[in-house]
């Protein structure tokens, strides 16, 4: 029954406007700075994903041209599809690894510890590697997929 008794006091009234003025007058002054970074952000991001594009269009140009170059495409596409479902798998084992590692009774001997440190040292640094191989396998497939579908078209 505090919460009761507090919210009919005069003080908590007084500090709830208090602190929602003080809030209202912050944002206030708050707001147009961040909406000019947030504008900055956003046009060097525009301006960063425009070259982006511009380097896209002009691979995604040169490997239509050419039909073998439109094959090592696919295959570059292919052999990292591979490579990260080959790292997907990796982690996939070393996490069920460690659930049966940190499983095992008491006492645990010195290279099952090892081994489990080393494991919750090595699967973040997996799973960033597996990130940063999911991205270039899209990026390639992507590349692969407008090449071919721009060289079906001249065909």
């Amino acid at each position: 029954m505090k919460f009761g008794s507090d919210i009919s006091s005069w003080y908590w009234w007084l500090s709830v406007v208090f602190v929602g003025i003080a809030i209202n007058l912050a944002s206030s002054y708050v707001k147009p700075p961040m909406d000019r970074w947030i504008e900055r952000r956003s046009d060097r991001r525009r301006v960063a994903r425009e070259a982006r594009d511009k380097v896209f269009g002009a691979k995604v140009a040169r490997i239509s041209v050419d039909p073998t170059l439109l094959i090592l495409a696919g295959q570059e596409a292919a052999q990292c599809e591979i490579r990260s479902q080959l790292t997907f798998i990796l982690v996939g084992v070393n996490l069920i690894l460690l659930f049966i590692v940190t499983s095992l009774p008491e006492p645990r001997s010195g290279v099952i510890v090892f081994l489990i440190y080393s494991l919750v040292v090595i699967l973040p640094v997996q799973l960033m590697i597996l990130m940063k191989e999911l991205k270039d396998e899209a990026n390639l497939v992507e590349l692969y997929r407008a090449a071919r579908e721009r060289f079906n078209n001249r065909n």
